[in-house]
């Protein structure tokens, strides 16, 4: 499994991500995303996570 994570950067195939939004935070060029019940599925593997932490940064 974490080869095949390790692999996404690289990747051109999507990560499917699903779960309920909690909670929507943009301070500056960051933004943070809290998802609860989340599923990832990449091909045929499936991770379900109780409390994603999404982290982007706008150039």
């Amino acid at each position: 499994i974490i080869k095949t994570l390790s692999e996404l950067s690289g990747s051109k195939d999507k990560l499917h991500i699903k779960g309920k939004l909690i909670n929507y935070k943009k301070e500056n060029n960051i933004q943070l995303i809290y998802v609860e019940n989340v599923s990832l599925t990449f091909h045929k593997i499936i991770l379900h996570i109780p409390l994603l932490k999404i982290k982007s940064i706008d150039n």
